[in-house]
């Protein structure tokens, strides 16, 4: 990645260039506070743009996520690029999540576990209907993991279940592996987890035992995050990157743990093996993926075993198929052919075992596939480079440099005026007053004008939004939300399939299993179809509220040119060198920066399938769910008109009974899905959307009345010592004098700064 930290540097030394030029100039301001006519709030507020600036422009991190099937070779990607074997290769499928890595001063991972609430609640859910075997000791809605008793009923359930419900379309059942999961570590990890979540380091020696709980299912089940610290020599220190879990993991609470992270992701490394090639359930994630909008953030790797391709034309004849494919849904996918366990090993300071120094010679031996390689990932290194800075840096310091120049320009005005009236007399003094305090006044006036006009035009965006987002919810008019309802409602479930378990197996066995399909069904329809359709709305949302916030501020922008040419003019007449043209008032919002500052973030996707615990309290869904248990046990008492044993319960009783328990499944999750989407809506609408148009209102007055600022100034207080007898007139004057140079000097320095940046952009144009 040579080239790649090659632009690390430009970028950042000119980061840093701004940063100092920030700081100067709120020290500046800060010097000039005592000066008469000091206009304290008008000073603080500059002081207050540069702080707000540096900030923007040190605090914000550039995130990097790697997504794709399990087995892909995601971890070892990472690893390459880190130049370090940091992360486990082949970690855990079923219990995985996202792992975060950041640059740090020493090496340590910071692993954050879950509480036993929350631990208990996930057991908790996973048990719904589940088949105890009628002998009491398995607790469901009070369950504790800590409890022995309820550990072994667990065990007991857990082994009495058939491979039919332990295997799902060809997989493990993810309530099964959870469960047992939790059993099978709760030794090792119980000490680690207390009644709030707990932070645990390992930190230098210690650092790779975190890879144990990482890796290892039993113990990766109890953590809540994973953020590791590697001390990289030229890495960027605001960048974190993150291995995803499979794309095609069976649980769909871990497509919602991926596409929490890929809401908040700036660039997307998609990886695909080039043993398989793209599969179906690649297809399926990125279509999703272009349902959220994600699909121009994305490079895709494919992840070449250099083992399992005889010859170079072989691996291409994988990459042109893959790029055919993908040209499906996007037009131009950015496709590097890398080997990411190549790459790892050919490293300088490789430690290898004498199989994988072996495997590096075999490789090393077909010159031809090095050379592709090598040269794929330096053409990778270069798009990966500009995806990073220039494309996301550029546009931070446009902002930060357009706004130090209105703070630089207005100071050097302020500071020239109180010069100049200094060295006229006291007539010629009163009478420049006289104008500027006429003009002032008009300008005064225009404030409330721009502050009501741009009030009104949010009051009317927040109805905009308000009545956007109902739609969205609306199960009538939001497409997304009608076709869950309708997975909700009718699920298309063949009860038929069921009919030998319900002769082999007892009710509750079966009732168990139903339910789990069922309510597969609905998270599935929330982490494939509602959260990617919620993701891309809320973004068109934000692009429109910006759009329109530009549009209304525009006019007013244009008044505040004009207003500052005439002030400009008037000042013509003292010979000020401030009568040189201003820098345009910014009619532009950052909302990445919003919503830093206010801490804001779209709900999770996760929160989506916790639908289950949106109804009036816990109690009452384990109740529901024990009333429904019970109530299908009554019914089938009922049909065949005798208490049966819940065994040998097939043919059309079974089936009816069945239909029915799956009626009143559908009644109670449609009234829980209600309710969640009811919360949801709600939660986007005022804790997230109106709570930034509101801060994006605001933001942009703040910067259409920065500029109307630069000319207005009280000047009562320069009576005293502006007068031509005042003894300490000389003294301030040569004080003006030195501010006024430095002030200057550090214009000078922004206009290099922005040919630095312009030239920067030059540069690194994306290459073919």
């Amino acid at each position: 990645m040579a080239a790649h930290l090659a632009l690390m540097k430009n970028t950042e030394h000119l980061r840093g260039e701004l940063l100092v030029t920030a700081d100067k100039l709120a020290t500046m301001l800060g010097s000039a506070a005592d000066l008469p006519g000091g206009a304290q709030d008008r000073l603080d507020h500059w002081r207050l743009i540069c702080d707000r600036s540096a900030q923007t422009l040190s605090d914000r991190w550039i995130r990097i996520a790697a997504i794709g099937a399990i087995k892909s070779g995601k971890s070892t990607l990472i690893n390459a690029l880190l130049a370090g074997d940091y992360l486990r290769r082949g970690a855990g499928v079923v219990t995985s999540i996202v792992t975060r890595i950041r640059k740090g001063e020493a090496l340590r991972a910071h692993l954050l576990f879950k509480s036993w609430a929350s631990i208990n609640n996930e057991i908790q859910q996973a048990l719904v209907l589940f088949p105890d075997g009628n002998d009491g000791g398995l607790e469901t809605a009070g369950f504790d993991l800590r409890r022995e008793d309820h550990r072994k009923a667990l065990e007991r359930g857990l082994a009495g279940l058939t491979s039919a419900q332990l295997i799902r379309s060809d997989v493990r059942d993810p309530n099964s592996v959870l469960l047992s999961a939790y059993l099978k570590g709760y030794a090792q990890a119980a000490p680690l987890i207390d009644d709030e979540e707990r932070h645990q380091v390992y930190e230098a020696a210690h650092f790779k035992e975190h890879q144990g709980y990482v890796g290892e299912d039993a113990l990766a089940v109890f953590l809540r995050d994973v953020q590791l610290e590697i001390p990289l020599t030229d890495w960027d220190d605001r960048i974190e990157i993150a291995d995803c879990q499979g794309s095609d993991s069976p649980n769909p609470h871990h497509l919602a743990m991926i596409q929490d992270y890929l809401i908040s992701a700036h660039l997307l490394l998609y990886v695909i093996s080039s043993r398989t090639g793209l599969r179906q359930a690649d297809m399926k994630f990125l279509s999703m993926l272009h349902q959220m909008g994600s699909m121009d953030n994305i490079l895709f790797i494919i992840n070449c075993d250099m083992s399992e391709h005889d010859h170079l034309a072989d691996m291409k004849r994988v990459i042109d198929r893959t790029r055919e494919e993908l040209l499906a849904l996007t037009p131009a996918p950015a496709v590097f052919a890398l080997s990411a366990l190549y790459h790892l090993f050919a490293l300088p300071d490789a430690d290898l075992s004498a199989k994988d120094s072996g495997r590096l010679t075999a490789w090393q031996s077909d010159s031809e596939m090095i050379r592709f390689v090598e040269a794929q990932r330096g053409s990778f290194d270069t798009t990966l480079r500009h995806s990073l800075e220039v494309e996301g840096f550029s546009v931070q310091a446009a902002a930060h440099v357009s706004r130090l120049e209105t703070v630089q320009l207005g100071f050097a005005q302020w500071l020239e005026l109180r010069h100049r009236l200094l060295s006229q007399d006291d007539a010629a003094v009163e009478q420049l007053r006289e104008q500027i305090d006429l003009h002032q006044a008009s300008l005064r006036r225009s404030q409330p004008i721009l502050k009501n006009a741009l009030s009104g035009a949010v009051a009317e965006i927040k109805s905009e939004l308000r009545n956007d987002v109902d739609r969205f919810f609306d199960p009538q008019s939001g497409e997304a939300v009608k076709n869950l309802m309708t997975v909700v409602t009718d699920p298309q479930m063949d009860l038929s399939a069921y009919d030998d378990a319900l002769k082999e197996r007892k009710f509750s066995d079966v009732l168990y299993r139903l339910h789990q399909a069922y309510r597969r069904s609905v998270d599935r329809a929330m982490a494939e179809e509602l959260n990617p359709a919620l993701v891309r709305f809320v973004r068109g949302v934000e692009t429109r509220l910006a759009r329109s916030l530009e549009e209304i501020s525009e006019p007013h922008a244009d008044l505040a040119r004009h207003t500052v040419k005439e002030y400009r003019e008037l000042l013509e007449g003292t010979g000020s060198d401030a009568a040189s043209a201003p820098p345009n008032a910014i009619t532009r919002v950052d909302l990445d920066m919003l919503r830093r500052e206010l801490s804001l973030s779209l709900p999770t996707a996760q929160a989506t399938l916790d639908y289950s615990l949106q109804m009036k309290s816990e109690a009452l869904v384990h109740l529901g769910i024990d009333r429904l248990a019970e109530w299908a046990r009554r019914l089938l008492r009922r049909i065949s008109r005798r208490s049966v044993r819940e065994t040998g319960v097939g043919g059309i009783r079974g089936l009816r009974a069945l239909k029915v328990a799956l009626k009143r499944m559908q009644k109670e999750m449609e009234t829980s899905i209600r309710s969640h989407l009811l919360n949801h809506r709600e939660n986007i609408k005022y804790q997230y959307l109106l709570k930034l148009a509101d801060a994006a209102g605001e933001a942009l007055y703040d910067q259409l009345a920065a500029h109307y600022g630069l000319h207005l100034a009280d000047l009562a207080d320069l009576n005293d010592r502006s007068r031509s007898e005042d003894p300490r007139r000389k003294g301030l004057a040569d004080r003006l004098s030195e501010l006024e140079a430095s002030v200057h000097a550090l214009g000078d320095r922004l206009r290099r700064q922005r040919a630095k940046l312009d030239a920067l952009n030059r540069s690194y144009e994306p290459r073919e």
